[in-house]
C-alpha cells in the first residue's frame, strides 16, 4: 500500500536519491520562515525534520567514572562493560573527511573491539540501565536513551565531544503517496514550532536549525565548552562519504568478527 510519507537518515537517502521515489514541492511558500534552503534539501524533496548528533549513553550509577570523549572507552576500566551496534552506527560519520578520517577510524575500532562485551540496539534502554552493560557507543541520535532517562532511568546521553558531528532525519513525499496534499501539510506542520514541540515531547528531539530549538541549545554548549565547531552531515555530505561509509563496513566486520571469537 502506498506510503503517505517517508521518514529516513541521511544516510538512507543518500542510497534511494537516485531512483527518484519522492515528489519535489515548493516548501517555502508554505513556510517561508522556517522551510528555508537550510532545512529543504534536493531540489525539494526532501525536508530536515530533526537533528541527530553523534554520542553515547552510559549508567550513571555503575559506570566507573563519567565518560566525556569516545577515547575514555579505551581505558581499562570499561573492557567486557560497553555495547555497540551491531550495525555500526555513527562509524561512517566518525570516518568522514571533516572528522576523524578513515584511517584514524579504523585504528580506534580496532581498538575498541577488544573493549566491546556484545552488542545493543540503539533502543535498548532497558539492558543498559539494568547493567547488563555500562554504556552504549554509539547510540544513534541517542533519543531513546534520553527518553528513558526523562522517565527516571538510570542513564545520561553525551554528545561526544571529539566527534562534533550533527546529521538529520528527513520527510519527504513519496510518488505513489495515496494523499500527497496531506502529506505536504503534515509535513509542514511537523516543522512549525507546535510540531517541533511535540516531537521534543514525544522523542526528545528536534531541529536544531529552527528558532527555539533545544537541540541547538546542546550544540552550542558543547561548542563553547569544548571549543569545537559542529559538522554538518547533510544528504549531500553524505553522497560525498564513500571512504566513511566503506570504513563503517569494515569496522562493523572487525567488532563482528571479534565478537565471535569470544
Amino acid at each position: 500500500s502506498p506510503t503517505d510519507v517517508y521518514l529516513g537518515f541521511s544516510r538512507n537517502y543518500a542510497t534511494l536519491l537516485k531512483h527518484k521515489l519522492f515528489l519535489s514541492a515548493p516548501w517555502k511558500s508554505y513556510s517561508p520562515d522556517r522551510l528555508t534552503d537550510a532545512v529543504v534539501e534536493q531540489n525539494g524533496t526532501l525536508v530536515k525534520v530533526v537533528s541527530a548528533t553523534l554520542g553515547f549513553t552510559y549508567n550513571t550509577k555503575l559506570a566507573p567514572f563519567p565518560p566525556k570523549k569516545i577515547s575514555d572507552f579505551l581505558k581499562p576500566e570499561w573492557k567486557g562493560k560497553v555495547a555497540t551496534t551491531p550495525y555500526g552506527a555513527g562509524f561512517d560519520q566518525l570516518a568522514g573527511k571533516k572528522v576523524w578520517g578513515a584511517k584514524r577510524t579504523l585504528d580506534f575500532a580496532e581498538k575498541f573491539t577488544n573493549q566491546v562485551g556484545g552488542f545493543l540496539r540503539c533502543s535498548d534502554a532497558e539492558r543498559l540501565s539494568s547493567g547488563e552493560f555500562l554504556a552504549l557507543v554509539f547510540d544513534c541520535s541517542g533519543d531513546s536513551m534520553k527518553q528513558a532517562a526523562r522517565e527516571g532511568a538510570p542513564l545520561k546521553r553525551v554528545i561526544a565531544v571529539d566527534a562534533p558531528i550533527v546529521s538529520y532525519f528527513y520527510l519527504s513525499v513519496p510518488k505513489n503517496s495515496a494523499s500527497p496534499n496531506a502529506a505536504k501539510l503534515y509535513i509542514t506542520f511537523a516543522l512549525s514550532r507546535e510540531g517541533q514541540q511535540i516531537i521534543w515531547k514525544e522523542a526528545a528531539s528536534d531541529l536544531h536549525l529552527l528558532p527555539g530549538s533545544e537541540v541547538a541549545k546542546e550544540i552550542a554548549e558543547v561548542e563553547k565548552e569544548a571549543g569545537v565547531k559542529f559538522v554538518n552531515s547533510d544528504v549531500a555530505w553524505q553522497l560525498d562519504n564513500k571512504e566513511g561509509n566503506a570504513a563503517q563496513s569494515d569496522a562493523k566486520k572487525m567488532m563482528r568478527s571479534a565478537r565471535k571469537r569470544k
